[in-house]
């Protein structure tokens, strides 16, 4: 719906229908009978209703693209879930791996201390040559080396787990439970991947196959829109309109004045209700 009021000043040789452009009220409808440079006030209002009693489905095919657009949204946003999921499950292995190493690395560096106080112990006893413990002590290094690297991993890896988790990097403390336990052979027998037939009616349900069915739905919605786009529109117009002119209210006014004639109260009071109504309705529809 279209709702209109302007004011505006023209002179009294027509009545005063300089309206800017608008669907509402209709132009000029005429001259008044006088001819006159006098300025004078006028006022227009108006109400146009716009109807589609049919539209070919065109309303229907908009929802339809709504809908689908907001199923995709919906697999996207598990599509995204599962994926920051899994790289949280990554990181949590990968902190599991590198404390593993670590403890593997720690212990490498205490058999090369007990190897390198062996084997200096020996050298200070003559038993073996010097160069036995250059070559220890070069080993316990290379193992104290490789702990250093083993202890960086292993903080890189927790802050990477801190990332998805929203907690400190020192706060963190996994356990591994029987990640470290190599499974049954039975059960390795049942998480063998089933044929392509078995999976099929599993695949249907898998978050990114789901993304892709949506995305298709979507592009055929916005097709059958677009199909329905060259369907013709039918629109039932409802309108109403006033219009006010200062003539005879200025003419009436100085009558008045002279004592000769009355206002017409009935045109001013119609005209302001008019107003009020539609002042009412655009404040009702805001």
């Amino acid at each position: 719906a279209d709702v209109l009021w302007q004011v505006n000043r023209a002179t009294r040789n027509s009545v005063v229908g300089m309206v800017l452009p608008q669907p509402v009220v209709a132009g000029v409808s005429g001259g008044i009978g006088v001819n006159r440079n006098e300025m004078i006030w006028g006022s227009a209002a108006g109400v146009l209703i716009n109807w589609e009693p049919f539209d070919f489905g065109v309303r229907g095919a908009t929802v339809e693209s709504a809908e689908s657009s907001l199923r995709r949204a919906s697999a996207a946003a598990d599509v995204t879930e599962l994926q920051v999921a899994t790289v949280a499950a990554e990181a949590f292995l990968n902190v599991v791996a590198t404390e593993q190493t670590l403890r593997a690395a720690a212990a490498a560096v205490e058999r090369a201390r007990v190897f390198h106080e062996v084997v200096v112990a020996r050298v200070q006893a003559g038993l073996r040559p010097g160069v036995d413990a250059e070559r220890a002590r070069a080993e316990l290094a290379t193992a104290e080396t490789q702990r250093i690297i083993a202890e960086q991993n292993t903080r890189v890896a927790r802050v990477g787990l801190a990332q998805y988790t929203g907690r400190s990097p020192d706060d963190i403390s996994v356990i591994s439970g029987s990640l470290l336990d190599l499974p049954p052979a039975d059960a390795l027998q049942a998480a063998a991947p089933p044929s392509p037939a078995a999976a099929q009616p599993g695949l249907q349900l898998h978050p990114f196959v789901v993304e892709q069915n949506a995305a298709i739905e979507e592009s055929r919605a916005r097709l059958r829109l677009f199909e329905r786009s060259y369907f013709p529109r039918f629109s039932l117009l409802f309108n109403t309109s006033a219009r006010g002119s200062g003539v005879h209210v200025n003419h009436a006014w100085n009558q008045l004045r002279r004592g000769e004639t009355e206002v017409p109260w009935r045109a001013i009071l119609l005209t302001l209700l008019v107003f009020c109504v539609l002042a009412g309705a655009t404040i009702a529809l805001s």
